[in-house]
């Protein structure tokens, strides 16, 4: 059997406080290959957000590895491209400038980044809105800059924390996100074909 592309084996993260500890997650464990598409649904507080957490490096897990080709990934947070559920948009930024903002916190400059960022920003469907602002934005357009967001660097792994598909959303916002990220999907094979 091959080496997975992407392995989580058998993770465990507790919180406490002085009364009482909660396992967020307990022994979790699954593989890809590369290419692969896996969705984790669950209810609320089940702990999906604490794994993608670990999986983007912000937490460092009770026990259990997180390995990318192999080598394990813990705690080595930018090989992972994350959206998190809300999104944290700066509101007096232009959606181009949200979305490049993780750039030019490294030094890129903002030019070159939007240069790099294009093909998300079509994918995402956001070509139109890039001298907006986050208040005149819908919160699914907003959810597709954090897509942008994540996208940029070319990650090896993308992590949607996405809570509308968790039933809070109608049939046609839930069939709307599945598209967007359906074409995202898409949209990163071919990139990856050109290279």
């Amino acid at each position: 059997m091959p080496t997975p592309y992407f392995e989580v084996a058998h993770l465990t993260k507790h919180f406490s406080t002085d009364e009482s500890t909660v396992a967020a997650i307990q022994d979790v464990s699954f593989s890809l290959q590369k290419g692969q598409f896996l969705s984790i649904l669950g209810p609320s507080g089940c702990g999906k957000s604490t794994l993608f957490n670990l999986i983007a490096g912000l937490m460092q897990p009770d026990c259990g590895d997180i390995r990318l080709q192999g080598e394990s990934m813990l705690l080595r947070p930018g090989l992972t491209g994350y959206m998190l559920q809300k999104d944290l948009l700066l509101p007096w930024r232009t959606i181009a400038d949200n979305i490049v903002l993780p750039k030019t916190l490294h030094g890129t400059r903002r030019q070159t980044a939007l240069k790099s960022a294009v093909s998300d920003i079509a994918a995402c469907g956001l070509r139109d809105l890039l001298n907006r602002r986050p208040d005149e934005c819908s919160g699914g357009q907003r959810q597709r800059v954090g897509i942008a967001q994540a996208l940029l660097g070319d990650p090896e792994i993308l992590v949607l924390d996405d809570g509308r598909l968790a039933g809070k959303g109608t049939h046609d916002e839930l069939l709307e996100t599945c598209e967007v990220y359906r074409e995202i999907y898409e949209s990163q094979f071919k990139k990856e074909d050109a290279r």
